[in-house]
This record gives structure tokens, C-alpha cells and sequence, in this order.
């Protein structure tokens, strides 16, 4: 089925403590990847949840169908991805992988030799064929982000969010992780939101970048629009080179502080 996710005037308070006012994000197609990026403390994290139903904002939020109309409650179709996994579960990887594949078959009781296969194939994609027996509580917290990836793909979701999928990963495994990403958008097809914290990585991999910054969306749009001189400038308060390639890539260069004042972590 395809689906659009709509955010539309999100807001959302921590008891007397506003994180986000009004935050509203363009139509979030299938087979598509929208990155959140943004200084720490804007509320990545917190639209994620909202986005997912696991918080209660004012505003709307809603899956469509193609033909504009209501797809139904949000749990149906949207599948949250968190940082880590707890590390304290006794579970195997391929348990805890199975057990999503059977949970997108609606808790078939009988494990079919079709959901093996998927689950062996979808660890092998992820390069955690050779962990497939190791329990949770042995993985690193990068290898734990790998069985999160691996579940939101067994599942196939039509809406998939994704907080910070690529934070605990070296540099090669984000690149795999990402392009993993990119191609279940395009194959499911699924809308995608992903936070990220890497500029250069969002505008390699997605559609469209939102900046939140303020309890707001700061700016958003593709990458090339987005990713600006004057927005690192006013949002993350850094002088930054942004370069493209011939190829269209973008990378993003900080140089330093435009305002030392606003260094401290929020």
C-alpha cells in the first residue's frame, strides 16, 4: 500500500517545558527518506515519538492513503526504531528478529520455513549472519542498532522512524546501514524519517532535510536547498563551507564557532 505520513502543527511539552510549537513537516511519501537534523535539545527525538504515537501532541498527525483519505490508527502501519535496544535482554538475535517477522504476520503461532528464510537473509543483509545465536546482552551497542534495523526490515512497514540509526557505527557500517535505509524506501516502498546528525550523510541519503531548531521546523526541502551557509550559521551558530560535487553530493565543512557563546550541549 502506499502511504504518506502528515505532521501538521506539532507541539509538545516535557510538564512545564516546551520542546516542540508548531512543528510541521511536508507530505512524507512512500519511497521516500526524510532526514531530521538539528543542534541537540531541539526535539529530533521527541517529533520521532509524537510522529509515532508513543507521545500525545496537539496538532494532527496521520497516515494516508494514495487518495488522500485516512489509512487508519498510526500503530497499523508505523514502526518506531529507537536508539538501542536494551542490552539486558537474554534473547538471541535471530529470536528477537523472528519474533518481529511474526509479529508483521499478525502472532502466527507456527514459525514457517518462509519467515527462517526471511530472518536469515535479513541478518545476512545487515552483516549479522555469523551473530545470529549471540544473546543481546552480548552485543556492543553498535551491533544492537544492527538487530533494531534488522527488525524494522523483516517487518516491511509502510511508515518507518528512525532515531539516530547510525550513532554508535563506524563510518563503513553507516554507509551500509543508510543505503539499507534508502533501499526499503524505495522497495517496500515505505516513508522514511530518519534523525541524523551527520549533514553530509543526510544529503547523500535523503529526499528532503528538515531542520528543526526553536520548537519548529526551521527549514525544509532537498538537501541542496537546505543545507546552507546561513543556516549552519543561524541554527548550529558555526561558519561552515557547504560544497557539491559534480555528482550532486554535498558535503559539509565546519570551521568553527561563529558565536563561542552558544557552545555549551543542550
Amino acid at each position: 500500500m502506499v502511504l504518506s505520513l502528515v505532521a501538521e502543527q506539532v507541539g509538545f511539552a516535557y510538564g512545564r517545558t516546551p520542546v516542540l510549537a508548531g512543528a510541521s513537516l511536508p507530505r512524507v511519501r512512500s519511497g521516500t527518506v526524510t532526514a531530521l537534523v538539528g543542534p541537540n535539545g531541539t526535539g529530533k527525538s521527541t517529533l520521532l515519538k509524537c510522529l509515532a504515537g508513543l507521545e500525545t501532541p496537539t496538532g494532527s498527525v496521520r497516515v494516508e492513503d494514495s487518495e488522500g483519505a485516512s489509512a487508519g490508527r498510526l500503530g497499523d502501519h508505523v514502526l518506531y526504531m529507537p536508539q538501542d535496544l536494551p542490552a539486558s535482554s537474554s534473547l538471541g538475535v535471530f529470536e528477537v528478529v523472528l519474533l518481529a517477522r511474526q509479529r508483521q504476520s499478525r502472532g502466527a503461532r507456527r514459525v514457517s520455513k518462509e519467515a527462517v528464510r526471511d530472518v536469515e537473509e535479513t541478518l545476512r543483509r545487515v552483516g549479522l549472519g555469523a551473530l545470529a545465536m549471540r544473546p543481546l546482552s552480548a552485543l556492543s551497542g553498535g551491533q544492537r542498532q544492527l538487530v533494531s534495523l534488522a527488525q524494522a526490515l523483516v517487518r516491511r512497514p509502510g511508515v518507518l522512524l528512525l532515531d539516530e540509526p547510525t550513532s554508535n557505527l563506524d563510518l563503513r557500517n553507516q554507509l551500509h546501514i543508510l543505503g539499507l535505509i534508502r533501499e526499503l524506501a524505495t522497495t517496500a516502498p515505505a516513508a522514511v524519517v530518519v534523525s541524523v546528525h551527520d549533514l553530509s550523510l543526510a544529503a547523500r541519503y535523503a529526499d528532503q532535510v528538515a531542520v528543526l531548531h526553536g520548537g519548529g521546523v526551521h527549514a525544509v526541502g532537498p538537501p541542496e536547498d537546505v543545507l546552507t551557509e546561513e543556516m549552519l550559521r543561524e541554527v548550529y551558530g558555526v561558519e561552515a563551507t557547504v560544497s557539491r560535487a559534480a555528482d550532486g553530493t554535498t558535503t559539509v565543512d565546519a570551521r568553527g564557532l561563529s558565536d563561542p557563546s552558544r557552545a555549551a550541549i543542550g
